[in-house]
């Protein structure tokens, strides 16, 4: 039987979770499927990030959709990982489909609870961003939120 290893958020706690540098290291390890966060920038960009606030993992008391994503770019995320020798902003999910979307198995990608009207645009601006890279068959959208499923 065929096993394989899922990168939850790249290697979450093994490195900065849902960071380049995060999928990076997975990736160097031999993990080649991820399981990843979406969420939305203030300036509607898709993002990678477990929780709603930047409180966990930058010690930055912000709300996600608040921050743009060049800004969020720029915040270390080193909280759990202070001593973490790369840079490691929040990325965009396009930069990290751009890394690691042709190469990977396969990919999970879950839309995170937020208000209904960023829940409908993270799921149009999804469901585009995965045909642009052309992973349509490789890919499952999850969410603990059915009707972001539905929209």
């Amino acid at each position: 039987m065929l096993q394989e290893l899922l990168g939850h958020r790249g290697a979450a706690g093994e490195a900065p979770e849902n960071t380049i540098t995060g999928f990076q290291y997975a990736w160097d390890v031999g993990v080649r499927s991820f399981e990843l966060d979406v969420r939305i920038s203030s300036d509607q960009q898709l993002v990678v990030l477990h929780d709603e606030s930047l409180f966990r993992t930058t010690g930055i008391d912000r709300k996600v959709w608040e921050v743009s994503a060049s800004e969020l770019a720029e915040i270390e995320t080193l909280t759990a990982f202070p001593n973490w020798p790369k840079k490691t902003g929040v990325p965009r999910l396009y930069e990290v489909l751009e890394l690691f979307g042709g190469q990977a198995f396969s990919w999970e990608l879950e839309i995170k609870n937020t208000a209904k009207e960023k829940m409908e645009l993270i799921s149009s601006l999804l469901i585009r961003m995965v045909a642009e890279f052309g992973l349509q068959e490789r890919v499952v959208i999850t969410s603990f939120v059915p009707e972001a499923l539905f929209m």
